[in-house]
């Protein structure tokens, strides 16, 4: 009797510890990379600082003086780049939760980034269903994650390619979503956990691209919801985001 009152009260120990101990991990891994960004600018400025103010003036210093300058830029371009992702994932105004339908968010975000981008060479394919499924959550925070998983999609393709959107519903009504999927090289199974990770990418910085912080902050948002978001495979190549939500449940008269 007493294991059976005890298992489900040390499993929820269990899964809150593990949540803690992911939450501090990532956080460690956020300090870390502030850190090695601000250190590069502190280091290179006194470097140049030493340089510039001897007299006389170095001039056989000089080629030095510019690869300085050019690993400061770099490294304050990094702390810029981090601060506006992160200004980005913080900004909102109240949160006021609501009945939506995320496919259609969805399909709204993909049409607006690919206008936006002027990605021509990218082709929608929207697969509806036959009733709206609606969840309750806040839908500036819903249109964030969409669209970093959509970002994250159209990255995948810079030469062009499909970008699907089509609703999902699992475990017998109690799940519904979105899928969004690519047709760029894929993910490889050994990265799949991983770049649910911040920091974690395989573009290159540039423009603020790379940084890894993308689906990171989609998986925090659904997560916040009561939802998941993950990797299903993908028979035809490219990568498939589910995003799966509580559904509202219909009401005895069919309403919601």
């Amino acid at each position: 009797m007493t294991s059976e009152f005890n298992a489900p009260v040390d499993q929820k120990a269990y899964d809150l510890a593990c949540r803690l101990g992911n939450a501090h991990a990532s956080v460690r891994k956020i300090a870390h990379e502030i850190n090695n960004a601000l250190t590069g600018v502190v280091t290179f400025s006194k470097i140049l600082s030493r340089l510039v103010c001897q007299d006389p003036f170095p001039a056989h210093r000089i080629e030095d003086i510019r690869q300085d300058t050019a690993h400061l830029e770099r490294a304050a371009d990094r702390s810029a780049q981090l601060a506006k992702a992160f200004l980005r994932f913080s900004h909102r105004g109240p949160v006021r939760i609501r009945i939506l339908d995320p496919l259609q968010t969805a399909i709204e975000a993909a049409r607006n980034l690919v206008e936006t981008r002027r990605a021509e060479n990218i082709r929608i394919l929207i697969r509806e269903h036959n009733e709206p499924c609606l969840v309750y959550a806040c839908p500036d925070r819903i249109r964030d994650a969409l669209n970093y998983v959509i970002e994250n999609a159209l990255d995948a393709m810079p030469h062009g390619g499909t970008l699907t959107i089509e609703p999902l519903q699992a475990q017998e009504g109690r799940w519904i979503g979105v899928a969004v999927t690519d047709t760029g090289p894929g993910i490889p199974p050994e990265h799949a956990d991983a770049v649910f990770e911040p920091f974690f990418s395989t573009k290159q910085p540039e423009n603020g691209k790379g940084l890894g912080l993308g689906l990171f902050f989609a998986r925090t948002i659904i997560e916040q919801h009561g939802g998941h978001l993950r990797i299903e495979r993908c028979e035809a190549g490219g990568t498939r985001m589910a995003i799966l939500l509580p559904e509202v449940k219909a009401g005895p008269s069919g309403t919601r």
